[in-house]
C-alpha cells in the first residue's frame, strides 16, 4: 500500500509539472497608416512611436526622398500609439513588407510580420527599394516585440 502511494505521488507531482508555460495570447487590431516600397529608410528599423514629436521626424523621414510628401495623418497620442517596421534598402522590386497580425499576451504586445523576397524564377524590377509600414495600435504600457519571418515568392 505504501509503494502505491509512493507511485501516485509520484505521477500526480509530475503531471502537475507538465502545464503549458507559454501565455495566452490574443490578436488585437491594428490601422494601417501608411505603406510603401519607397521611403527615406536606408537601414532596417522598428520603433514605438508615442508622441507627436517622434511621429513626425519618423514621417519626415519616410518622405525624404519625395519632394511632395502625403499630409501628416492626426493621431491622438493620449490614446493610441504609433508603430514603424523599415526594412531599409533591398536590391530588387521583388522584395516587401506585410504584417500578419498583432498578438498580446499579459506582459507584451507582439507584431509579426513577413519579409517578401521574390524566388529565382520571379521577374522583378531591378530597382533599389526601402519597404517600410506605418500601424496605429490602441496605447499601451506593455513591452512591443517585432518578429520578423522571411517568405519566399514562389513563382513557377
Amino acid at each position: 500500500m505504501k509503494y502505491l502511494t509512493l507511485i501516485l505521488s509520484i505521477v500526480l507531482v509530475s503531471c502537475a509539472n507538465t502545464k503549458n508555460t507559454t501565455p495566452p495570447s490574443k490578436e488585437i487590431t491594428f490601422s494601417s497608416i501608411k505603406k510603401s516600397n519607397n521611403s527615406g529608410f536606408e537601414n532596417p528599423r522598428t520603433q514605438v512611436i508615442v508622441s507627436q514629436v517622434e511621429f513626425e521626424k519618423a514621417w519626415k523621414q519616410a518622405w525624404s526622398r519625395f519632394s511632395d510628401a502625403p499630409q501628416l495623418p492626426t493621431i491622438d497620442f493620449n490614446k493610441k500609439q504609433v508603430l514603424l517596421i523599415a526594412l531599409g534598402a533591398k536590391n530588387n522590386g521583388g522584395y516587401g513588407l506585410k504584417i500578419e497580425n498583432v498578438t498580446q499576451t499579459k506582459n507584451e504586445i507582439t507584431v509579426n510580420y513577413f519579409e517578401t523576397k521574390a524566388g529565382e524564377k520571379c521577374m522583378s524590377t531591378q530597382a533599389i527599394v526601402f519597404p517600410f509600414e506605418i500601424i496605429e495600435i490602441e496605447k499601451t504600457a506593455k513591452k512591443v516585440v517585432f518578429k520578423s519571418t522571411e517568405k519566399i515568392i514562389d513563382c513557377k
